[in-house]
């Protein structure tokens, strides 16, 4: 048996539209109902608009929409992009998988576009390592430095 919040849940909210005017209502009236179908939204705003000469009307007389679900998808799309540029800002520097090193020109929630040389590219975010900027030399001075390092030091 479902408990009282799974069928809470399982309600979403509607916005039920008249497109075309019935009766007393005009083009533009709406009502916003808690329904679990399309169908069961039109009947609830019916009774809210007290009009029982409505359900002869025709099914294109109505639009309904769901609410929250486009605005609960947006955000959350919103929130994977935001994480995926905080990992890689646009101009960082990125070292590919495959061995090459570029620049992030841009990023969507499941791929990085990557400039190297005149070419572009995109990559997913699991082929790409992002490179922390280093202060004077940059990273490939300071991988040259190291190897001329190693090359000085005699092996004890």
């Amino acid at each position: 048996m479902k408990t009282f919040k799974e069928i809470r849940e399982a309600m979403s909210t509607w916005t039920v539209t008249v497109q075309k005017p019935v009766n007393k209502l005009k083009k533009g009236d709406k009502q916003v109902v808690k329904a679990r179908s399309g169908f069961e939204a039109i009947n609830k705003a019916m009774k809210l608009w007290k009009d029982p000469a409505l359900k002869a009307a025709s099914a294109d007389s109505f639009k309904i929409t769901k609410e929250g679900l486009e605005e609960a998808l947006d955000e959350n799309l919103r929130k994977q992009i935001a994480q995926m540029a905080s990992q890689f800002p646009e101009g960082s520097k990125v070292k590919m998988k495959h061995g090459g090193i570029g620049t992030v020109l841009s990023v969507t929630k499941d791929s990085v576009k990557v400039g190297v040389g005149k070419k572009t590219m995109n990559h997913k975010p699991s082929e790409l390592i992002a490179m922390k900027k280093e202060s004077g030399a940059g990273f490939e001075g300071t991988h040259k430095l190291i190897k001329r390092l190693k090359k000085d030091t005699p092996n004890a």
